[in-house]
């Protein structure tokens, strides 16, 4: 009886026959246990009866031994507490019902659907089952806005041309604005359209008077006569007492700003003619005094 039994102590194999004389049990289909072993060996004819104390010696395998265990070694023959409960659900990641904490798929994944969840949007979508934040709202908005006034003109007869006077001040006045919008979940309009405007104050519009009446000749010349006449003065007494006189003993760079001021201000001019006036009628006083 040279053949081993496939596994345990007999158990498939018949039962145990008896203990081998060399400390293996033989099973009743002639198989020797390759793992049980015993002690005190028996003869194996049939018509031998004995009696005898058997030591069984099993080989630990640990693992999960509860049959209703995720992980369930139907091997191991020793429970090491490393059984996982088997929670069933969807595996699916990018599934709507996705369970993270499912180790069995069960099958049910259901495809996710983006929308607009929110039932009170004007874009809201019942079929949805995943918010992408598109949600639409309408929203009536009213806002007070300035409006501009107008600038009108008025010509006056007494004014000279080129010349303008303000008569009245413009105003800006106020209109109330009501738009209906349509906008998103933070408020943030994304359309509107007018629907009503109300004038709350009317602008005032501004008014301006201008000239129309030709100006002069007259002034203009004067200041050339006098220009004329107190280069001439200057000219003819060097050492006098005109604003001229002590223009022409500057420095050179300084005197040609001098010379400009002079010419373009008027008032100078103005001022040497009535001191040329003056230096005359001393001297007529002079000579009627001889």
């Amino acid at each position: 009886m040279g053949v081993s039994a496939q596994r345990g102590c007999c158990s498939h194999h018949g039962g145990v026959a008896y203990c081998g004389s060399r400390g293996k049990y033989i099973c009743n289909d002639g198989t020797t246990s390759p793992t049980c072993t015993c002690s005190g060996g028996a003869s194996s004819n049939s018509n031998y009866s004995y009696s005898r104390t058997v030591q069984r010696t099993v080989t630990p395998v640990y693992g999960c031994t509860n049959k209703n265990a995720l992980n369930y070694n139907s091997n191991a023959n020793k429970d090491d507490g490393s059984c996982i409960a088997i929670v069933w659900g969807c595996m699916d990641k990018s599934a709507y019902n996705y369970n993270e904490n499912a180790n069995k798929d069960d099958g049910s994944c259901i495809a996710k659907k983006y929308g607009c969840m929110d039932s009170s949007a004007i874009n809201y979508d019942a079929s949805a089952n995943t918010d992408n934040y598109s949600c639409k709202y309408k929203k009536t908005i009213v806002d007070t806005k300035k409006t501009k006034y107008e600038t009108k003109y008025k010509d006056n007869d007494d004014l000279v041309k080129g010349n303008e006077r303000v008569l009245v001040k413009g105003k800006k006045g106020k209109k109330e604005v009501t738009y209906d919008a349509i906008v998103d979940k933070d408020g943030k309009i994304i359309s509107k359209e007018v629907t009503s405007e109300e004038v709350i104050e009317k602008p005032i519009d501004k008014v301006i008077e201008r000239g129309t009446k030709e100006a002069s000749s007259i002034p203009a010349l004067l200041w050339i006569i006098s220009l004329a006449i107190s280069f001439w003065y200057s000219f003819k007494h060097k050492d006098g007492n005109l604003l001229l006189n002590k223009i022409s003993n500057t420095n050179q760079p300084i005197k040609f700003i001098l010379y400009f001021t002079y010419v373009v201000l008027i008032i100078p001019a103005f001022v040497d003619i009535i001191i040329v006036f003056i230096n005359l009628l001393n001297l007529l006083f002079c000579k009627t005094n001889n």
